[in-house]
């Protein structure tokens, strides 16, 4: 180590000549302190940074020993050396064992000598310090390592469980795709040989049927709408292509498309809105696969005279779209279920119609993407209601404001 003032250095003894001779020696080599007593030791030791400390044995009030033990308690990494006019081997045992001091002179030092000692403390001082360092870092980085790896790992079983599920949803698809479309059109194939075989229907008997092929024409069309939508939506194949439209026009358009299956269960139709255009600037597809799955889903689990009442409120520069039935509802836990996207919930609508859930799923993914979300309240027996909030466009908030 090459020495130099940037080290203080710290000589204490109640002796004058020998702090004068000490700083005499060491001035040019490092920055000198001085002190005549153990008091005034740690009095400059609490105003200083002090790298080492050299102190005389034989002092009175309190010893070198003693001074070094309390150093050694308050200033640890302060690197401890005693000098002593005795050859006494007890002195020094202790200063070793108990102190830890870094080495012992016996006076009259030898200048030379002594400067290659503190030469040697404090190049173990700077190593200490840089080995703490170092320590320090490498503890840092084996945290921020250990931090990153189970943050890796998180990811990996989030992955990992998103996978499954996914498999899960598969494995249900595979379940649609093999018995809820086969059973439709075997059934359609059923319908079409009866036909071919008995030619003579009645009028009555004749419509019943073909009410029942459209019935199962209509249940087949959703299944496969929804799979080609739920697919191209987990492979992200579908764009988002935003417009401003009206909500009043869209919901009346879909209305008219299931006012034939809703008279078919004799269920009427209430609407609710304003008569002033709510806009929103949406997805129109995907906003229409959300309606038509609601509309849908109200008339299949709707019993015979009931009521689906389809509401549009303007709040707090939002649009709440709702559509509520007085169907059968749904449990607490297919709630949850349904929330929670995790599997599909199949069940039988009033008139034996097929749900397999997907339907329900794809809305909660398009609200997604259109930054809303699903909400359902229902009580069994009693009817269901579905909402949503889409926020107006700019151009609704505005006629909302001359009105």
């Amino acid at each position: 180590m090459t020495s130099s003032n940037s080290y203080t250095v710290l000589y204490v003894d109640d002796e004058p000549n020998n702090l004068l001779a000490f700083k005499s020696a060491f001035f040019r080599y490092y920055t000198i302190l001085t002190a005549n007593s153990a008091a005034e030791a740690l009095r400059l030791l609490a105003e200083h940074p002090v790298q080492l400390i050299v102190t005389d044995q034989r002092m009175p009030q309190m010893n070198g020993l003693e001074l070094l033990k309390t150093v050694k308690e308050q200033y640890p990494d302060i690197m401890r050396m005693i000098v002593t006019g005795y050859s006494d081997l007890s002195v020094v045992m202790s200063a070793f064992n108990d102190v830890g001091i870094f080495h012992y002179v016996l006076k009259p030092w030898n200048n030379q000598e002594l400067r290659i000692i503190m030469d040697n403390a404090l190049t173990k001082y700077r190593l200490t310090l840089e080995n703490e360092r170092l320590i320090q870092q490498l503890t840092e980085s084996n945290t921020l390592l250990e931090v990153r790896i189970q943050e890796r790992t998180n990811e990996l079983l989030a992955k990992n469980q998103e996978l499954k599920q996914l498999n899960k949803l598969k494995d249900k698809l595979f379940s649609i795709i093999s018995h809820d479309l086969r059973s439709p059109i075997a059934s359609l194939m059923a319908f079409t040989k009866l036909y071919m075989e008995e030619q003579n229907f009645t009028p009555e008997e004749f419509t019943t049927v073909i009410g029942q092929m459209n019935n199962t024409l209509g249940d087949l069309s959703s299944m496969l709408h929804n799979m080609l939508s739920w697919s191209r939506e987990q492979m992200n194949q579908t764009p988002s292509v935003l417009s401003h439209f009206s909500l009043q026009s869209t919901m009346e358009s879909h209305l008219a498309a299931y006012k034939l299956s809703a008279s078919q269960k004799q269920l009427s139709f209430q609407i609710d809105w304003p008569s002033d255009p709510l806009v929103v600037y949406a997805d129109a597809d995907r906003l229409s696969v959300v309606l038509r799955n609601l509309i849908s889903n109200a008339i299949k689990f709707t019993p015979v005279d009931g009521v689906i009442t389809v509401k549009l409120e303007n709040k707090d520069h939002e649009v709440i779209v709702s559509v509520e039935d007085t169907g059968v509802g749904i449990s607490p836990e297919n709630i949850h279920k349904l929330l929670a996207r995790q599997e599909l919930v199949s069940s039988r609508g009033t008139a034996n119609e097929k749900g397999t859930g997907l339907g329900l799923m794809l809305c909660q993914e398009y609200l997604a993407d259109l930054g809303s979300s699903l909400h359902v309240q229902s009580e069994l027996d009693k009817g269901t209601r579905f909402s949503f909030a889409l926020p107006l466009s700019l151009t609704s908030q505005l006629q909302t404001v001359a009105v």
